[in-house]
């Protein structure tokens, strides 16, 4: 379920552009001048209003999209990309009608928008690029760490729960299961993002041997659609979205129903993560 703020910050988006595509669709006689600000010349109104038409339409998909992710998901580099686009293809459709004749348009603030469109323009392409060089693996944001043995695996439950202060965790040790944990964090696909994790489900210790007699662990706060990775208990670390199937998450899902009986249950103080 949304946020209060991400529902106030969605549903008006989401409410613009279903107006929009209304509009192209159902109110075919006449357009709205106020998202585009065309002026009617005489003889040219079907083109003005098929032009209108054409970016409202664009407009109301961009909207309709933004307020997907800004209500349903924790993609927020894409809401940023969609985020330009909207005022970019408001511009574009102003220069278009302006160089057809339609709308009126000073040489100064054509220059502007112009000027304005590229930089727009030039900001998608290089937040596209960059995008792409945040695609990474688990092996490869895990590094050396994963390829220790691991010689037990401590998981606590930090789905909603009545009392806060009481946790539910497990415990893992047999081999075959570490195995399959580690089969399915090595077969993520990630990518970084600058805003921390979304919604936290599991808070998942990996014990290793460093050398030493003691034991050395790594820890993952997992979620539904993001993970967050820490080679010691600073949760400030590295957050990631899930480009693949969230193997993990789903079986920590499995253990915790298969494994009921050997839940330990305990009240304890609120823990920093």
């Amino acid at each position: 379920m949304p946020s209060l703020q991400d529902f106030f910050s969605g549903a008006p988006l989401l409410l613009s552009g279903v107006i929009l595509l209304f509009d192209v669709f159902v109110n075919r006689k006449r357009s709205m001048n106020y998202f585009l600000g065309t002026k009617m010349e005489e003889g040219q109104e079907e083109e003005a209003r098929g032009l209108k038409k054409l970016f409202n339409f664009l407009l109301g998909i961009l909207m309709i999209s933004l307020a997907i992710f800004i209500l349903f998901t924790d993609y927020y580099f894409e809401m940023i990309i969609l985020s330009v686009l909207v005022p970019l293809v408001g511009i574009i459709a102003k220069l278009i009608a302006a160089a057809r004749g339609l709308l009126l348009i000073s040489n100064k603030k054509q220059f502007f928008l112009v000027v304005l469109s590229i930089f727009l323009s030039l900001t998608i392409v290089f937040l596209f690029v960059y995008d792409q060089t945040r695609h990474t693996t688990f092996k490869v944001a895990a590094g050396e760490v994963l390829e220790r043995k691991i010689e037990k695996i401590t998981i606590r439950d930090l789905s909603d729960r009545e009392d806060k202060n009481i946790v539910r965790k497990l415990k893992v040790e047999d081999d075959k299961t570490i195995e399959q944990v580690n089969n399915n964090l090595a077969a993520m696909e990630l990518k970084e993002t600058f805003i921390g994790v979304g919604t936290r489900k599991y808070v998942m210790r990996l014990y290793y041997r460093n050398g030493g007699d003691e034991l050395d662990y790594y820890v993952l706060v997992v979620g539904e659609r993001s993970i967050h990775l820490s080679l010691d208990d600073n949760l400030g670390t590295d957050s990631y979205n899930l480009i693949s199937d969230n193997y993990i998450f789903e079986k920590l899902d499995r253990l915790f129903y298969e494994r009921k009986e050997e839940i330990e249950v305990r009240e304890t103080i609120p823990l920093p993560f």
